[in-house]
């Protein structure tokens, strides 16, 4: 999948990483927002997930 800027494939692969290392839903990982990530905590909030 080319992209004009070339980022396409880096975005598959963190997408994808992400929903390895973590467990998380696709869903989930597409509602994530910049807001839901605390790099200083190392936290990342998910929202609207399964059980609430």
């Amino acid at each position: 999948m080319p992209s004009a800027k070339g980022l396409h494939c880096w975005t598959f692969h963190c997408v994808f990483g992400l929903l390895a290392v973590t467990g998380m839903r696709s869903g989930e990982a597409l509602r994530l927002k910049r807001d839901d990530v605390d790099l200083d905590a190392g936290v990342l909030t998910v929202h609207a997930s399964e059980f609430g």
